[in-house]
């Protein structure tokens, strides 16, 4: 669902939809980058390390397998999407100073 970009951005009102949502809540939009009729599940809210406020969420499209994404909130007040790692990507052990590669 996310489009490769560095952000997808949604809409000004999705943006405000979003700002309303609570964890645990599932917001359906209308009109997104992703296509027609998309519903977010908002998982858990959290700030990122550059402080904006961000939730992880699953987006639900008829026929497309969900997909993790981080939505969190820009300098123009518009809410965007970036792509979450997935587990496989972060499950990989860690090497540390001395170990073999």
């Amino acid at each position: 669902m996310y489009t490769g970009d560095s952000i997808t951005y949604l809409s000004e009102a999705h943006s405000n939809e979003v700002e309303q949502a609570g964890p645990g809540e599932v917001v359906s939009l209308a009109r997104t980058p992703w296509g027609e009729n998309i519903r977010i599940e908002m998982k858990a809210r959290y700030f990122s390390a550059s402080g904006k406020p961000c939730f992880s969420t699953t987006i639900i499209s008829q026929g497309v397998a969900p997909d993790a994404v981080n939505l969190c909130k820009y300098g123009s007040g518009r809410w965007g999407a970036t792509r979450a790692f997935s587990p496989a990507e972060t499950d990989r052990p860690q090497l540390t100073v001395g170990d073999a590669k």
